[in-house]
């Protein structure tokens, strides 16, 4: 995956996040479910991906782009189920 790649599939990341965080907590739906949301995008967070990124790009977004995947593959992801079971627990349903 090249940077331009990284880019368009990061940013559609992003969108699909926000439109799932704003229609659990708007009422919209029942329940907050990110965990598909980062199925979908797992390429994005992979540590072959990441590398490649930092390899590729030795510029502030390149660095920046880099550091998304790091933060979002290695830390992110645990914490999921955590996520989705408490703003399921306090949206009062």
């Amino acid at each position: 995956m090249n940077v331009s790649q990284f880019e368009k599939r990061a940013e559609a990341f992003r969108e699909e996040m926000i439109r799932e965080y704003y229609q659990a907590l708007a009422g919209l739906k029942e329940q907050l479910e990110i965990a598909p949301i980062h199925e979908r995008y797992a390429d994005l967070f992979a540590k072959d991906i990441v590398q490649t990124l930092l390899g590729q790009r030795q510029d502030k977004q390149g660095r920046y782009l880099a550091e998304l995947a790091r933060q979002m593959g290695y830390e992110g992801l645990d914490l999921e189920p955590l996520m989705e079971e408490f703003l399921y627990r306090n949206s009062g349903n």
